[in-house]
């Protein structure tokens, strides 16, 4: 096999150049005076060696923060502590917690061999030490630490970036449906608003009704959209301020199905069309567009239910002005558990029981 060939293949199973090895620092703990010669007399042809046969001579040169080696070598039967004792000291050592060990032993046992892997070292060497087997698994074993440094870094990188474009994804999605959510209050003057108290409202609800951070994210998503469809109703209907006909009435109920409409394509998300669909049901049958009653109606429907039926009582409208806090504590009293559900609204009443200065209306 000719030279070139040989270059080849030792390039192909990983080696480090002669300038790589010789820029490597190994450091090397043994108190064997024979292996201690031996390990010299071959590590210092390729590599720069650091050598001691004292346990504390080592921990006392691994503590100073200015020196980092490339791999550690251990005695497995050092004398005065066990070689796996002292690998678990300079794993302790946040410095060195990357820093590749190789187990260097007269003979290994079987048991011993498993045992210095499943603790975490790389490999292992025992005696008659070859220079060729040396040189590889050194080799090796710092080529394929420092490919997995740059492999964690790599990834940290990465998913440093996709947090940060996740969130920049969350910041613009949340200003597009605030956008939108505004766009549809503007319609009516006595509504502006509306929908971002609801949201808040929802929020707080389900923060005590026990939902993680990330549904309670969800809800207010869904709160800030439940009214979304009347974006399909006529401004002067929205904003007319005698009675309603008949006909005005089905158009403006018609916002929940436009609304459900509207949302049908966030399927990663279809709590929120569930919420415009349905947060005009009524736990007893009586509500709209399906009649549906009790836990048919979906858990997102009965959460921002309660926080409209909330805000429309504490937002100023052309016909009233915000209602006093013990007559909206009384209505939503006397809906529980016909109009809106029963669980949610009792924590609709602690929050106004809370709110004893009554800031939780719409601001004036």
């Amino acid at each position: 096999m000719d030279s070139e060939l040989i270059y080849r293949e030792s390039e192909s199973i990983g080696y480090l150049s002669d300038s790589e090895e010789k820029q490597c620092t190994i450091f090397v703990v043994n108190d064997s005076k024979i292996e201690l010669m031996s390990l010299e007399h071959i590590l210092k042809k390729k590599y720069q060696v650091i050598l001691t046969d004292s346990v504390e001579d080592a921990k006392d040169q691994l503590i100073i923060d200015s020196f980092t080696p490339d791999l550690i070598m251990i005695d497995l039967k050092l004398h005065d502590m066990s070689g796996y004792a002292f690998y678990a000291w300079t794993k302790s050592l946040s410095r060195l917690s990357n820093v590749p060990v190789i187990f260097v032993s007269e003979n290994f046992t079987p048991e011993e061999e498993i045992a210095s892997i499943r603790v975490g070292a790389m490999d292992y060497i025992y005696m008659p030490f070859r220079e060729d087997i040396i040189y590889r698994k050194i080799d090796r074993t710092i080529l394929l630490s420092k490919l997995t440094r740059s492999l964690d870094g790599e990834v940290k990188k990465q998913t440093a970036l996709a947090h940060t474009q996740l969130q920049r994804t969350k910041r613009i999605t949340k200003q597009l449906m605030n956008a939108l959510a505004e766009t549809v209050d503007a319609k009516d003057h006595y509504t502006n608003g509306h929908s971002k108290r609801v949201a808040k409202y929802s929020v707080q609800i389900a923060r005590r009704a026990g939902k993680t951070p990330q549904e309670c994210e969800e809800v207010y998503y869904a709160g800030i959209l439940h009214d979304v469809g009347k974006i399909g109703i006529p401004g002067e209907v929205l904003r007319k301020t005698s009675k309603l006909t008949d006909d005005e009435y089905t158009l403006i109920k018609n916002h929940t199905t436009i609304g459900a409409k509207i949302l049908s394509g966030i399927t990663e998300l279809p709590i929120v069309a569930e919420a415009a669909h349905y947060h005009h049901e009524r736990m007893d049958g009586s509500g709209y567009p399906k009649g549906l009653k009790g836990d048919e109606i979906p858990e997102i429907a009965r959460i921002v239910a309660v926080a409209d039926a909330y805000d429309a009582m504490t937002s100023k409208r052309s016909y009233r002005s915000i209602l006093p806090q013990h007559v909206v504590r009384s209505e939503i009293v006397a809906a529980s558990g016909t109009q809106l559900d029963k669980q949610f609204a009792d924590i609709m009443l602690q929050m106004i029981d809370d709110d004893k200065d009554y800031q939780m209306h719409e601001a004036i």
